[in-house]
């Protein structure tokens, strides 16, 4: 995802480069622009999910190790992203 605030008026796109050497040197990556506000609006909501301190997450160490987080400091489950998004995907499909 690529995010651009734009004043107000963001221009989103989304893509499967990952700015490596050897996936632009190798191989042709495309972005696609989201034209539709319905598509902007459902990646804001993605992208605020993903942010949001009550989403599990990865943090970085002061002594370079990475910490999972799955529980806020009251003990209480963090939103898994992963399985958020297959129940989102399986309410859709009527699953």
């Amino acid at each position: 995802i690529y995010w651009y605030a734009n004043d107000g008026q963001p221009d989103v796109w989304i893509g499967s480069a990952d700015l490596m050497h050897r996936n632009l040197d190798r191989r042709v990556e495309a972005l696609v622009l989201l034209t539709l506000p319905e598509h902007v609006a459902e990646v804001r909501e993605l992208l605020d999910l993903g942010f949001d301190e009550g989403t599990a997450s990865w943090h970085l160490r002061p002594d370079d190790t990475w910490e999972r987080h799955v529980r806020a400091a009251d003990g209480t489950p963090l939103i898994d992203m992963q399985a958020y998004l297959i129940a989102a995907k399986q309410r859709r499909s009527g699953a």
